[in-house]
């Protein structure tokens, strides 16, 4: 049983919605507009791993957050 946050309003959405937990490669994602809510380690994987092929990747966060290469 996986903890999937449910959010004010979400039915309303139109999109498509999937938690990490589900996105095993970025297929299926090409072109797309991808909003990430969330920045911690899974977030940010997910973001990296698509941005190589969607239009474009937004991370949303509570509060403002600090994001570095793992290398310099």
């Amino acid at each position: 049983m996986r903890n999937e946050p449910v959010f004010k309003g979400q039915e309303k959405f139109k999109g498509q919605v999937v938690h990490s937990h589900s996105v095993k490669h970025a297929r299926g994602f090409e072109g797309k507009t991808v909003v990430i809510v969330g920045v911690g380690n899974s977030g940010v994987d997910c973001a990296v791993e698509l941005a190589t092929v969607t239009k474009q990747v937004y991370l949303s966060s509570r509060r403002g957050a600090w994001i570095f290469q793992r290398y310099y």
